[in-house]
């Protein structure tokens, strides 16, 4: 059978014909219109329908719009309920392709993506015509939607990359169509994202006292430096606390460069003029009295 259908309504269709729901068991929560190609090769049973379990085939569908009802489908309904951020009842489908492969009695869906405002949606899985599934959705969150505690911590950093950072986030949907089951690592994502965060936060801070730590380390050299370069530039005078440090020191005192400077009088051509001075005093008086 190669059977080709246009513009053709999904919750009507599906909900009235076995085949399809088979073929799409939550397509009864789509409301809207959309384009098919289906192949199919397989048994009919005494009353010339389809004995699912022979069937094999391809199903091309093009979802010209479609909106999403979650509560029509129970594992749609649960995926909603146990993710705050975001509303399936929003999704639009519009211009939504994606290919279908059957055989054995299971039906394989084609890794396809849709998107939720800046949420990127990843669907893939397979379910059987017993309604059995196993489906995976991969929602690409921005960190900014998982949570108080990741937003308070983004503020705090201040960075632009971190703050567009998104997360993986995975939901495992299995279990029956009418009891199914639905996994998520939600809790697991953000505590990870929680911990590395408040990492790079420390980091950050770390950073921050390393670099006022250095500006005062430096301003005190800086200071020190200032004062000496100061010292250096003063006039010609001899200094009282270089010549007490002369006359303690001697001369096994290395030179540095104020013992070097020229232009200043060396603690030893002080000592000597001041002692010649008063030697020479005393000779004149000498000589005043003999004569």
């Amino acid at each position: 059978m190669d059977l080709g259908i246009d513009k053709f309504d999904i919750s009507k269709s599906f909900n009235g014909l076995e085949l399809f729901q088979s073929l799409s068991p939550v397509a009864k929560a789509l409301q809207g219109k959309l384009n098919t190609r289906l192949k199919l090769m397989g048994n009919l049973d005494n009353e010339f329908g389809p004995e699912l379990n022979t069937l094999t085939g391809t199903a091309l569908a093009e979802v010209l719009t479609a909106k999403v009802s979650p509560k029509q489908a129970k594992a749609l309904a649960l995926l909603d309920s146990k993710l705050d951020f975001i509303d399936l009842s929003k999704l639009d489908l519009k211009d939504l392709k994606t290919a279908l492969t059957f055989e054995d009695g299971k039906v394989n869906v084609k890794p396809f993506t849709i998107k939720y405002e800046d949420i990127d949606i990843e669907l893939a899985g397979a379910h059987g015509f017993n309604n059995e599934m196993n489906y995976t959705a991969t929602f690409d969150v921005p960190a900014k939607y998982l949570g108080s505690e990741v937003s308070n911590l983004l503020s705090k950093i201040g960075e632009k990359s971190i703050e567009e950072t998104k997360v993986p986030v995975i939901a495992n949907i299995t279990g029956n169509v009418n009891s199914p089951n639905v996994k998520t690592d939600l809790k697991e994502s953000v505590k990870k994202l929680t911990t590395e965060l408040i990492e790079i936060q420390k980091k950050k801070l770390l950073g921050k006292l390393k670099d006022k730590g250095g500006d005062l380390l430096g301003g005190l050299f800086g200071n020190k430096k200032d004062q000496d370069s100061t010292a250096t530039q003063q006039d010609n005078k001899p200094d009282v606390g270089s010549i007490i440090d002369g006359i303690i020191g001697g001369n096994n005192k290395p030179n540095d460069s104020t013992t070097n400077n020229n232009d200043k009088p060396d603690v030893k051509d002080i000592l000597g003029g001041l002692l010649g001075k008063k030697k020479k005093k005393e000779e004149k008086q000498k000589d005043t009295i003999n004569n």
